[in-house]
């Protein structure tokens, strides 16, 4: 199982996690929506990630 999780820096809270049985593209942007659509960020907002293929590949780029 993986575990994809975003951790608001400023209250140390997960704001969102999801669970999957193989680390892909989907279990990445599926945690970004469910994080995004929860606390409605303004612009500016900055997320730091460990750079793996998930977040480096022009899919999810494409998001920002």
């Amino acid at each position: 199982m993986y575990l994809s999780s975003i951790l608001d820096l400023w209250n140390k809270k997960i704001v969102a996690y999801e669970f999957r049985d193989t680390m892909n593209f989907e279990l990445v942007t599926d945690t970004l929506e469910k994080a995004y659509l929860k606390q409605a960020p303004e612009k500016g907002i900055i997320l730091h990630s460990d750079q793996g293929s998930q977040y480096t590949s022009n899919s999810y780029l494409e998001l920002w």
